[in-house]
């Protein structure tokens, strides 16, 4: 009888489905008797062989039925993550909520608020003054101090390049128009720049056709693409494809020296490297051959070539140059 109101007792306190129990005889031998495993405010008494073990903590609590521990926590998170609580910043740690921050200004859209009277989004650019500042860690930093004055977020440029946007003007044989208050080629003019405008092929002197009238004495050589367009020494248009022999048509300013622009064709040994560089080279030309020092120059179009055998401080050779070019016979 007095075993049987011990196991009945301890099931009360307990709640669980297992006492202990004894008898009466006085015997050291003792046993925690279970008929199931109970699982009880994350703590797990597990029942083997009716034998309850000594209770172990379950890490992710118990299970709904009560009787094992549970296999995934009741507080599932990403691990990262973050979210707002109040004015607390909290990120998911080991499948936990904790809070990382608490926010001065409030949290929203799971990050603290910055500070009302600094504002600014990251990058962006302002003028204060002859200052252009850049916001950086949500504060206005001075990144440049404008020379000319700060406008439109941007340093103005140099007073000296300021021109009206869209306007044109020539500079030699180049049509230029203004783009972002500078100057920039449009065009390369093949018959010459006057009045802001490229010259048409008549203006140079003549027609532009095979066999027109020209005079020889005016005419400035041009180039049509590929072709040379001259006025040989009868007064008529030639038009001289200079791909048939692999050559390239570029137009040089002032091109015999009298203030008259011109044009030929240039095959590869024409061209040079870097401008300014010279060297000595015989050419035969025409009846005559010509030896002395050549530069490298710029054509109107911006291609580097030996300067033409008019412009050198040469001499013309009694005989024909030798054939590498590098003097008189």
């Amino acid at each position: 009888m007095k075993n049987h109101t011990w196991f009945m007792v301890g099931l009360a306190m307990l709640g669980l489905a297992c006492a202990s129990c004894s008898d009466d005889s006085g015997d050291d031998d003792k046993g925690n008797v279970c008929s199931a495993s109970v699982c009880l405010n994350g703590q797990l008494t597990a029942c083997v062989n009716g034998v309850a073990s000594a209770p172990v903590t379950c890490p992710n609590g118990c299970n709904a039925e009560g009787n094992a521990c549970a296999e995934t926590s009741i507080t599932t998170c990403t691990e990262g993550a973050k979210q707002c609580s109040g004015n607390l910043l909290q990120v998911c740690a080991n499948n936990a909520w904790t809070t990382s921050e608490t926010c001065a200004n409030g949290c929203e859209n799971n990050a603290c608020k910055p500070s009302a009277s600094t504002t600014c989004t990251e990058g962006a650019k302002q003028c204060s003054g002859n200052l252009l500042q850049v916001c950086a860690n949500n504060a206005w930093t001075t990144s440049e101090t404008c020379a000319n004055g700060c406008e439109n977020n941007a340093c103005k440029p140099s007073a000296s390049t300021t021109c009206t946007e869209g306007a044109k003007q020539c500079s030699g044989n180049l049509l230029q128009v203004c783009a972002n208050n500078a100057w920039t080629t449009s065009e390369t003019c093949a018959n010459g720049c006057e009045n802001n405008a490229c010259k048409s092929p008549s203006s140079s002197g003549g027609g532009d056709a095979e066999g027109d009238g020209c005079d020889y004495d005016t005419f400035s050589e041009y180039c049509n693409g590929s072709t040379l367009v001259y006025c040989a020494d009868d007064d008529t248009i030639v038009m001289e494809d200079c791909s048939e022999y692999s050559a390239e048509c570029h137009a040089i300013a002032d091109f015999y020296g009298d203030g008259i622009n011109g044009a030929t064709c240039y095959v590869s040994e024409d061209f040079c490297t870097t401008k300014g560089d010279t060297r000595n080279m015989c050419v035969d030309y025409w009846e005559f051959s010509y030896y002395g020092e050549q530069t490298c120059t710029t054509t109107i179009d911006g291609a580097l070539v030996w300067e033409f055998f008019d412009d050198w401080n040469g001499d013309v050779c009694e005989g024909w140059c030798l054939e590498d070019g590098s003097g008189c016979e």
